[in-house]
């Protein structure tokens, strides 16, 4: 009943969400093209595995609806483990609801900081400060402190609190480089700590604290080369988030504008 034959080849079958616009609801697994069920049609199988957060085991049950066609029986099941590993609740229905809103705005930071940012080194470390600081405050609280059902009107509270913080270490930074520099160096010395950890330690050490060890080190590490290398470290750090959020955003509103066209 499992076998999905593609390009020759035997597969396990396919994965899919239970619904694209809402990744909370769960997964669908589905298993085709298995043997003969009757004169003219294969076996299939449909498994559904339901997001149920609040179960400490999975629970399944025959869809006894489904057996109407017998070769096409369908199960459902209620795990922990479909849901979503990262879940930013509020935030992230803002950012899926007002993504035209959100990315025009990064293009513009982000082209400045592809291009322009090394003219300017004290403008650059206010504004990369201030992302940094509020964007890391705004994503940990909406991803491991608040629940995943506050209500969206919150963001409107967190937000301008989490930017005023980051507007004042900004400003910190503008007027004592060395802090911008520092914040800069750690913030690209963690994204390369947790490559590192990634590529090379996960397969053979993969223990929470190893990744902190890691990440911390690495993220130190870079911290004290970009004070030694003030001038260089900021105009390749600028350039390589610049770049990033110019293809990332660009990439984005693309794939919706797209997605929005396919569906008229």
């Amino acid at each position: 009943m499992s076998r999905v034959e593609i390009a020759g080849e035997q597969k396990p079958g396919s994965l899919s969400l239970i619904s694209e616009n809402n990744p909370r609801l769960g997964v669908v697994m589905s298993y085709q093209g298995g043997n003969m069920c009757d004169e003219t049609s294969h076996f299939s199988l449909q498994v559904q595995i339901n997001c149920n957060a609040n179960l400490e085991k999975t629970t399944f049950a025959l869809d006894k609806s489904s057996l109407k066609t017998p070769c096409n029986p369908r199960v459902i099941m209620n795990s922990p483990h479909a849901c979503p590993v990262l879940q930013m609740g509020p935030l992230g229905e803002i950012l899926e609801n007002y993504n035209y809103y959100i990315g025009i705005p990064m293009l513009l930071i982000g082209g400045y900081l592809a291009f322009v940012a090394g003219k300017f080194p004290g403008v650059t470390l206010l504004l990369f400060t201030t992302l940094a600081v509020c964007l890391a405050q705004l994503f940990a609280l909406y991803i491991f402190v608040l629940p995943a059902f506050a209500p969206t009107w919150s963001v409107l509270i967190v937000f301008p609190v989490t930017l005023g913080m980051g507007v004042g270490l900004g400003y910190g930074a503008s007027k004592w480089p060395k802090i911008g520099i520092v914040i800069m160096g750690l913030s690209m010395g963690s994204l390369l700590g947790f490559f590192v950890y990634y590529m090379f330690l996960a397969s053979s050490v993969d223990s929470s604290t190893a990744k902190v060890i890691t990440v911390g080190g690495v993220a130190l590490f870079s911290g004290i080369i970009y004070v030694v290398l003030f001038d260089q470290m900021i105009i390749t750090t600028s350039a390589i988030f610049g770049s990033y959020i110019l293809i990332r955003v660009s990439y984005s509103l693309y794939s919706r504008t797209n997605f929005d066209f396919n569906l008229l």
